[in-house]
Parts: C-alpha cells; structure tokens; sequence
C-alpha cells in the first residue's frame, strides 16, 4: 500500500507585520476562511483508491485542483492544528503611555 500526503495550496492571504494577541487571532480565523491561489501539479500517474482530506475549505480545493471531478473524504482526524497566539497581550493604546520613553 501507498500513502500520499498532498499538503493544500498556497492560501491568498496576506498577514499583517505588527498584531497584538487578539489581532494575531482574528487574523487566523480569516487565514483559515481564505480562498487558496491556483496551482498547476504534475502528480504520480499511480492508482489513487482513496483520498481523504481536512474539513477545512482549502483542503477541498486543493483536492479540486488535483483530483477534478472525484470524490473525498472529509475527516476531522487530520485537521491542522488552529493557530492562536501563544499568550496574550494588550493593544499598544491599553498601556501606560508614561513607560515609554520618548
């Protein structure tokens, strides 16, 4: 047996450079709702019995693209792992302006 792992397409998103914790979240979840950015792949020419992909929208479009007009399996078993922000922090306006030095 043969185990094919096809990671999904570039997503067309764009992160901005600076975020405090709750931007960096709100900026994962329009991550994860983005459209992907077509792609052209030349894949094995091998027998493919069955193709499982994530729940997520770019995983099923990437299949799309590969696989046109054949059918998946969604499966919440390899979902990726949600981004987040690791700790929280406060909005640049939320801190004492008297800490900075200017």
């Amino acid at each position: 047996m043969r185990i094919v792992i096809l990671r999904h397409a570039e997503v067309d998103f764009e992160w901005s450079r600076l975020c405090s914790s709750k931007k960096f979240d709100s900026e994962c979840s329009s991550y994860d709702s983005s459209p992907i950015k077509e792609i052209v792949l030349s894949k094995p020419q091998i027998r493919y019995e069955k193709k499982y992909i994530s729940e997520l929208s770019r995983s099923r479009d990437t299949a799309k693209m590969v696989f046109p007009n054949e059918d998946y399996i969604r499966s919440e078993l390899i979902n990726e792992v949600p981004l987040r922000s690791s700790f929280d922090t406060k909005n640049i306006n939320e801190y004492d302006k008297s800490l900075f030095v200017e």
